[in-house]
């Protein structure tokens, strides 16, 4: 199993590192990314653009963390389906002997564990 994964905020640039290790790596890497899965959804489940407006999909909310707001990615029912596919998908590809470049936004340990 060879997974690179790389996690960071929204428009941080993990798709453009992607691509460029692709680029310079030895061994082919398939490059998968959670927008890859978000972009096939009906985009009437993502409230992507709008804050504090709960989807079913992903949604941001504003929360206080330590004096300063944050916004913060929430998932409702479908988008914690959607998430789960996008995961074990990646597993799938591990598993089957392809390497992965991981582009993700998660939301702490308890994302890790999952």
């Amino acid at each position: 199993m060879d997974i690179i994964f790389l996690n960071g905020a929204s428009s941080s640039g993990k798709s453009s590192i992607a691509k460029q290790l692709q680029m310079i790596l030895g061994e082919n890497y398939l490059h998968l990314g959670i927008d890859t899965f978000i972009s096939i959804m009906p985009e009437r489940c993502n409230r992507l653009t709008d804050t504090d407006v709960v989807a079913e999909g992903f949604y941001w909310v504003t929360q206080n963390l330590n004096g300063k707001q944050e916004l913060r990615i929430q998932s409702g029912d479908y988008g914690k389906r959607v998430n789960h596919a996008y995961r074990t998908t990646v597993k799938h590809f591990a598993d089957l002997g392809l390497r992965v470049i991981v582009d993700d936004v998660m939301d702490g340990r308890l994302e890790q564990r999952l």
